[in-house]
């Protein structure tokens, strides 16, 4: 099955005004981008010229060659291209001149010219360039010295060289391997460069989607306003301190008159974001609600290990659970959320309606007004009036969350290291004092393998390519493991590596109804037809009938895994219909209240992520085949 993908954006290029046009032709002198979807496009500004500028001048050695591919007075744009790092497309004039790209061998930035980019360089004998005595070039081939007949080569394999035939009819981008030779990358029908001598800035792409702009504001407001009435419901600005909810903000505050926003403080916030939310709140008069995590992600990384892509506990502790508590404090009745989201940021959001109830947050409807937005609208959005986006943006990076989120890039993680030190060194100290706990190699944090539990296939690439044995990094996350002792048809005996703590597991076992007898040494749950003895040492025993028997250790395994690795997030209690659970001092169930509908369970990070050892690898009728086969 392919994987889905977000719809894509409409880009074009006015040629005579040298500007892009976002989602509509007009007449004129107008062609296509031909950039890769989504075609998410953004502009150039800040660091990320300098960044360029140095990519290209470590690949080559020639100032010049900046000043032909990134002409200074001239709109320049970026669009995010898969890598097994960070990776942009650069256009130019419309066309894509090359690829930046984050190389986390060699921690920096590299530059590999492409279409347009290649005929520059061809036409004006810049840079690493070839011209070939063949009839035509195709991807994987390998061209010998003998085959070129004009070129300047650099001696340092890896490096990228243009290529043209002789007769003209073909480009390609190479990579020198040994002996000088030519290995091709890629391969394309020549053209011949096209050069846009026109100054251009981001006041006149503005001028040139004006339409586009008012309309998309329009429809924005308007949704707000359908919402508002529909739903008869208060409403909140979800502000993030990123440049998708200012715009939320402004649109929401200037045009429709909301007030109120609820900013989620996550407590691994970079303080340029903190600063932005107190300047927005001041600008557009905002009543900012903080729903702050305090310091819960650092205290339950040490139960729960480093988070993960796929492995994302940091969400429900620092974002669900303030967000959740900020909502049923101040909104008992219900409310609508009103979200910075954009189809074109990812598949999973381009799959949510414009108008949906939130699977995360009780009583709680989402309209996100800025869905059919591009980022290149969001921009010109914001220069047009002038608006405070956060200073990040101009320091290289693209997205503002969490300084240490896993979804982040090591071009990301290597920006802020930068600019804040003193929160990456002692991060950089936990995931290798971690690392050295279960015996990581040092590459595990070197590369940032900590970002997935299963490592996806392009980084896996990476590393089998630099002989990097991947076995070594899957470890275990929380601190819990399991091990099956005996398997029957009607029972289980399992041992959990540490003991238990029988305080928070008397109070859990409560969520599975029946009788519950506490001993010195022990806990027993007897219903009609299961019983469980937990005791001190780990050591649980469930007898159940056939049929029940895989969902009763499950059931029982997670709620186990909660008595000792509860970070106290609060996301059970949120949820609880009835009012039955707390979470302060400690854990609390009342049995009177419960309707056993474990909804707490659902809602928990430990219950959801927590890997507890083999009896989390094997399927049930495997750990059965194996302990019955000794």
């Amino acid at each position: 099955m392919k994987p889905r993908l977000p719809p894509s954006a409409h880009i074009f290029w006015d040629l005579d005004k040298n500007v892009p046009l976002v989602g509509w032709r007009p007449p004129g002198n107008i062609i296509r981008v031909r950039a890769t979807p989504p075609r998410d496009v953004r502009f150039m500004m800040g660091v990320d010229r300098r960044i360029t500028e140095e990519a290209i001048i470590r690949e080559y050695g020639d100032a010049s060659l900046t000043s032909l591919l990134l002409p200074s007075d001239q709109l320049i744009l970026l669009n995010k291209v898969p890598y097994v790092d960070a990776g942009d497309e650069i256009i130019v004039g419309g066309s894509v001149i090359g690829h930046r790209f984050y190389d986390p061998k060699r921690g920096h930035w590299r530059f590999k010219p492409l279409y347009e980019g290649v005929s520059r360089m061809i036409y004006e004998e810049l840079g690493y360039y070839a011209i070939v005595n063949l009839p035509k070039l195709a991807p994987g081939f390998t061209i010998h010295r003998g085959h070129v007949v004009k070129s300047q080569l650099p001696d340092e394999k890896g490096k990228f060289v243009a290529v043209a035939t002789k007769n003209g009819q073909y480009h390609a981008v190479a990579r020198i391997i040994r002996n000088q030779r030519l290995y091709v990358l890629k391969s394309w029908k020549a053209s011949p460069p096209r050069y846009i001598n026109r100054p251009s800035t981001i006041r006149d792409a503005i001028r040139a989607n004006e339409r586009r702009l008012g309309m998309l504001s329009y429809k924005a407001e308007l949704l707000i306003h359908d919402a508002l009435e529909k739903f008869r419901l208060p409403a909140f600005i979800s502000f993030s301190g990123g440049k998708d909810s200012l715009v939320l903000a402004h649109i929401s505050s200037e045009r429709v008159g909301l007030s109120e926003a609820i900013f989620n403080d996550t407590g691994i916030e970079l303080p340029e974001t903190i600063e932005n939310v107190e300047k927005v709140r001041e600008s557009l008069g905002l009543d900012v609600i903080i729903a702050s995590a305090g310091g819960k992600f650092f205290s339950s990384m040490h139960k729960l290990g480093p988070p993960a892509r796929d492995y994302r506990w940091c969400c429900k502790v620092c974002k669900l659970a303030p967000i959740a508590k900020a909502i049923k404090d101040h909104y008992p009745g219900g409310v609508l959320s009103i979200v910075g989201q954009r189809k074109y940021e990812s598949a999973s959001r381009a799959s949510i309606p414009v108008i949906s109830r939130s699977r995360w947050i009780p009583n709680t409807i989402v309209i996100a007004p800025l869905n059919d937005w591009t980022a290149l609208d969001v921009w010109m959005y914001i220069f047009k009036h002038g608006l405070k986006a956060n200073t990040l943006y101009w320091q290289g990076l693209d997205r503002i969350g969490c300084w240490l989120c896993p979804a982040c890039e090591l071009a990301e993680f290597a920006i802020v290291q930068e600019v804040h030190p003193e929160l990456w060194t002692p991060w950089e100290e936990f995931l290798t004092s971690w690392a050295k706990k279960h015996s990581l190699p040092q590459e595990w944090v070197r590369y940032g393998a900590w970002r997935w539990r299963r490592l996806p296939g392009d980084f896996k690439r990476f590393l089998d390519k630099e002989g990097i044995d991947q076995s070594k990094f899957n470890v275990p996350r929380a601190a819990i493991h399991v091990i099956v002792q005996s398997l029957e048809r009607d029972q289980i005996i399992m041992r959990i590596n540490g003991g238990v703590s029988l305080l928070r597991a008397r109070e859990l076992l409560k969520l599975l109804g029946g009788r519950i007898m506490v001993g010195r040494d022990g806990i027993c749950v007897q219903d009609k037809e299961i019983a469980i003895n937990v005791n001190k040492d780990g050591i649980v025993r469930i007898c159940a009938p056939e049929d029940r028997l895989r969902q009763s250790a499950s059931l029982v395994l997670t709620l186990l895994a909660r008595a000792n690795l509860c970070t106290r997030c609060g996301l059970c209690e949120i949820w609880c219909p009835k009012g039955a659970v707390k979470v302060e001092p400690d854990i609390q169930i009342d049995a009177l209240k419960c309707n056993r509908c474990l909804l707490c369970n659902r809602a928990c990070p430990v219950a959801t992520y927590a890997l507890i050892g083999d009896y989390a690898k094997l399927s049930f009728s495997e750990r059965a085949s194996r302990i019955r086969g000794g």
